[in-house]
């Protein structure tokens, strides 16, 4: 497993992400299984949010990491654009640690930018969390450049430390300018649908091609994708599935 330093931490490249509308429907695997089978091969960065299967992602991820213990998972979650008032991350973050079961939440990003609350009010509350012991990182998910300085510009006593993003072999326009500038200011890209639902590759040819390495290096098409991904330093990798099998593909 490959680490990446996120803050002090160590972070494994390759995560695990619970974006579910419904968890629990699994094709005769729950999401507690897969996700235990990901920390038995060493993955210890786990990304949730209050809205996949309106909290119940972040309620099964409570019980595994009461099983396995708190201190073995880097846990992402994030506050939802309705929520991101003052009072209102201070309440989201109070209820994902309740879901969770847990004191901390050690990546904390803001889902979406609002379209009616200040970057800076947000900002102000992401740094009270973190302040007050309940959150450690800040992060953003889903902004554009020029929200992403923005956000750099209202925190006044923590850095930002990650860009959530979509990145694939379909859709790379992160490469353009979030990627540059994550490696120019010290933040870790995270790159969710990395696999494209299982959409690997565009074409016929392409997917030839893709098998044919994947033979040569004695790998999946799904872990070769991954692997390129992860090279670059500053990407993290957060693919999801219901299936134990499919879990322990992407982290081997």
């Amino acid at each position: 497993m490959i680490y990446k330093k996120i803050g002090s931490d160590n972070v494994s490249a390759i995560g695990f992400g619970t974006g579910f509308s419904d968890p629990k429907n699994s094709s005769g695997a729950t999401l507690e299984n897969t996700i235990q089978s990901s920390i038995d091969l060493g993955v210890n960065f786990i990304d949730t949010a209050p809205v996949y299967g309106n909290g119940l992602s972040e309620s099964i991820l409570g019980g595994v990491l009461k099983n396995v213990g708190r201190d073995k998972v880097f846990l992402a979650s994030k506050v939802s654009p309705e929520d991101t008032s003052y009072d209102g991350v201070i309440k989201s973050a109070e209820e994902s640690l309740r879901r969770l079961q847990t004191d901390r939440i050690d990546l904390f990003q803001i889902h979406w930018p609002s379209v009616s609350i200040p970057l800076s009010e947000t900002a102000r509350a992401m740094e009270k969390l973190v302040s007050d012991g309940k959150i450690r990182y800040i992060g953003v998910s889903n902004f554009q450049m020029h929200e992403v300085v923005e956000t750099m510009g209202s925190l006044v006593d923590n850095p930002l430390v990650s860009i959530q993003s979509e990145y694939n072999f379909f859709e790379r326009s992160a490469e353009n300018k979030v990627l540059p500038f994550c490696r120019s200011n010290d933040i870790k890209l995270i790159a969710y649908s990395p696999l494209a639902q299982g959409n690997l590759v565009n074409g016929k040819d392409q997917k030839i091609v893709l098998n044919k390495m994947a033979e040569k290096y004695s790998a999946t098409p799904a872990q070769l994708v991954l692997r390129w991904l992860v090279e670059d330093g500053n990407v993290l990798v957060i693919p999801n599935t219901s299936k134990p099998h499919r879990a322990v593909e992407n982290a081997t």
